[in-house]
């Protein structure tokens, strides 16, 4: 968390992000859920499907830690959920934060020498991983308790004041030159969570 003090236009804007950020996640983890159960097969040089797997596993990290990430210009959600949720969320949103940060710290860098960075030196590229695997048991402890909360808050997106009128704001503000129908179809997407 970055303790920021977000406006409530500002929070939502970035809400939006995040929940593409999300779906992007579990999209990528339904593949390598298939590739792992055998319902895809995918065929990449000589490389068995386990190992198609973990690069998918690999980059599931890397948009995993981009939903709390730490630059400026970065999305960073739990300073976005104690912004828009009612008050009565945010002991449990500061709960989770507390409890997985050890673990997002090593996210973080298996993300940035790993995942979506490669670090050029064999050395840090082969420790960073090693390290991470090492620590995987914390690893996944921290991501499910993430996800956890993020499927509560997601089945409670209906608490944040003003949902839908917010959501056509915004829309309305990034994208002035679409249509109503595109416009529509971007607010399906959000909606349907």
């Amino acid at each position: 968390m970055r303790d920021r003090n977000l406006s409530q236009d500002q929070a939502f804007e970035e809400y939006l992000v995040y929940q593409i950020r999300l779906f992007e996640y579990f999209q990528l983890f339904q593949i390598e859920l298939d590739i792992i159960e055998g319902r895809y097969q995918p065929r990449v040089l000589a490389h068995d499907p386990v190992e198609i797997a973990t690069t998918v596993r690999i980059f599931l990290t890397g948009i995993f830690a981009s939903m709390m990430d730490k630059p400026r210009k970065a999305l960073n959600i739990f300073d976005v959920w104690v912004a828009l949720y009612p008050e009565e969320w945010k002991p449990e949103i500061l709960r989770v934060w507390r409890a997985i940060q050890p673990a997002v710290e090593m996210i973080m860098e298996y993300r940035n020498e790993v995942a979506f960075h490669a670090n050029k030196s064999l050395g840090e590229y082969l420790r960073a991983r090693g390290n991470f695997h090492e620590n995987r048991g914390q690893v996944i402890q921290a991501m499910q308790e993430f996800l956890d909360l993020a499927a509560r808050l997601m089945k409670a997106q209906g608490a944040i004041p003003d949902f839908e009128a917010r959501l056509d704001r915004t829309l309305t503000k990034n994208f002035p030159d679409q249509s109503p129908e595109k416009l529509q179809r971007l607010k399906e997407y959000f909606v349907k969570g």
